[in-house]
């Protein structure tokens, strides 16, 4: 007999099928440069972003929360003194660590001492936090202002989570986020190994789950002012809360709760979050657009500065494994489960691979050195050397581009030699407006050979300076081949190995300077670089090395 329920699970297994292979409206397409992206969203959203924007607003963000910090403590409450190296976690216990006796134990005279300095009279003019007023006597206004500054703190970590964390939660998970267990729901913030603060399992939006494995670290720099705010803030808001009478359950349990109460819409829940809120402050911000479209764009950037974290893990037998006469998931499940698995039911690999995609986001935007330096494009540099070698002894012969050696006699490339030598237009200066077309070039050859990949970009943080710096140094050999006017070719690297290493080491000083003082201006070299490598229909470090054989070498 049919129901309306069977009727109903007739149609939802009919249309699941379907409905899982729609492919989504949203589209966003890189410019040729990699640095500014074309998000269209349904029928009518239709917005360009720089990445520049993106990487300004996180790090505004982590500005905004240091100076919300600021703003709320007292002078005198030194909270440099706040460190993680105390703070106790023992990752495989529902157990807040806010609820350790060890961690008590140290967090406790950080509250202590930020009380005391709220219930010193306030000096008459002063803007410093208090609880009381210039008699010593307890002032509502004044607690209240102080509520008002932990607020703008609770903003700021909200805002700083969501830009820097990596590929962001969904709005809704972040704000059901917990730092104690929650029913069902386990504890979202703990320490991990080397004091990395994590936030894990958020609630599913499967259906045959309640939670996520899924992990986010932090910038260490919000990690630490997040426990701040839980351990040493948080008490004294739910305190305030209790001596006014007023339920401090979200307080209690939901990492992103809010200090004051609401005054205008969603005043049935004074004090919680919305998304509203949250993408409020996400427009707010140079990023300008919600978090939905934040996680699609960090997806994007990932899947193309950074596809190899956007490849499925290897789930194949490993050679351990094969020895162990089992398969991988037999080894997962039953041999030495390690602590990872044991809480979230993914292996201690699987949490640092998400681990190393927060990791590479924050490096991208310049905020977090765990990983190194190491989103430029990384080549051997004397893998294509003799490329480019060849590409600048031809551009030394050459016209527009090039120093124009060919047209010259042997008295006239001697002037234009010591000219050059004097100008240096081949060695990236920060006050240069433009760089060499010789320089760019040979830099492409230097990274490339051949060509480069039609569908790549250039790296999103631009080249190494050493790049450039070596094209300077291989262009310096090849002028130095003509300083008597003949071409008089070296025999190899190592005759003058001690000068191109000083020459490199001087040139890399100058591409060093322009690229932290003149951001624009780096990634304006890098795509100049890489359109050479992939723009031109027979690009000049490519040409076969021949004219160095005809008449033009002799000295008449």
């Amino acid at each position: 007999m049919l129901t309306v329920a069977s009727r109903t699970k007739y149609a939802w297994k009919t249309a699941f099928p379907i409905a899982i292979k729609e492919h989504s409206k949203t589209r966003i397409v890189f410019s040729g440069n990699g640095q500014v992206l074309t998000i269209t969203w349904g029928a009518t959203f239709n917005q360009e972003l720089n990445l520049q924007s993106l990487k300004k607003a996180a790090a505004k963000s982590l500005k905004s929360l240091d100076t919300a910090i600021q703003d709320a403590l007292p002078s005198s409450f030194d909270y440099a003194q706040f460190s993680l190296i105390n703070v106790k976690d023992d990752f495989q216990s529902d157990n807040s660590l806010f609820d350790r006796g060890d961690n008590l134990e140290t967090l406790q005279p950080f509250i202590d001492e930020l009380l005391r300095e709220f219930n010193v009279k306030s000096r008459p003019g002063s803007n410093e936090p208090s609880f009381v007023d210039v008699r010593g006597k307890s002032n509502a206004k004044k607690v209240d202002d102080v509520l008002d500054r932990f607020q703008k703190i609770s903003d700021a970590l909200l805002l700083s989570f969501v830009l820097t964390c990596g590929v962001p939660p969904r709005a809704w998970q972040v704000l059901r986020l917990v730092f104690r267990q929650d029913g069902a729901f386990h504890r979202n913030v703990c320490v991990h190994r080397n004091g990395c603060v994590l936030i894990t399992n958020p609630r599913a939006k499967q259906r045959d789950t309640c939670e996520f494995a899924a992990f986010w670290a932090l910038v260490p720099k919000l990690g630490t002012a997040l426990l701040f705010y839980l351990g040493v803030i948080r008490p004294i808001v739910i305190s305030i809360l209790h001596e006014r009478s007023i339920p401090a359950h979200d307080q209690n349990i939901f990492i992103f709760a809010r200090p004051t109460r609401r005054t205008t819409a969603f005043t049935l829940i004074p004090y919680e979050y919305t998304t509203s809120d949250l993408n409020a402050m996400l427009i707010r911000s140079d990023f300008g657009m919600e978090t939905r479209v934040l996680r699609h764009v960090i997806i994007a950037i990932l899947r193309q500065h950074f596809s190899h974290l956007m490849k499925a893990s290897n789930m194949d037998d490993s050679p351990g494994d094969r020895q162990s006469q089992h398969k991988f998931n037999t080894s997962l499940y039953n041999y030495a489960p390690d602590e990872t698995f044991q809480v979230t039911g993914v292996s201690t690999v699987d949490c640092e691979q998400q681990i190393t995609v927060s990791y590479t986001i924050q490096q991208f935007y310049g905020l977090n050195s765990k990983i190194g330096d190491n989103l430029e494009i990384i080549h051997d540099i004397d893998r294509f050397r003799h490329q480019a070698l060849e590409c600048a002894r031809l551009l030394v012969l050459n016209r527009n581009p090039g120093y124009g050696f060919g047209q010259m006699t042997p008295a006239e490339r001697i002037c234009k030699l010591e000219d050059l030598k004097a100008e240096r237009p081949f060695v990236l200066r920060l006050k240069r407006k433009l760089s060499d077309d010789v320089l760019v070039q040979v830099t492409s050859a230097l990274i490339y050979g051949q060509r480069a990949l039609p569908l790549s970009l250039p790296p999103p943080n631009g080249y190494e300076t050493r790049h450039p710096a070596t094209a300077t140094a291989i262009i310096m050999m090849a002028l130095e081949e003509w300083s008597d006017g003949i071409y008089q070719s070296f025999a190899d690297w190592s005759e003058i190995a001690t000068m191109m290493n000083e020459c490199i080491s001087q040139a890399e000083v100058h591409a060093s300077k322009m690229k932290e003082a003149n951001r624009k201006a780096w990634m304006n070299f890098s795509s100049r670089v890489h359109t050479c490598a992939v723009g031109q229909p027979d690009p000049t470090p490519r040409r076969a090395l021949c004219t160095l054989s005809m008449d033009i070498s002799s000295p008449d």
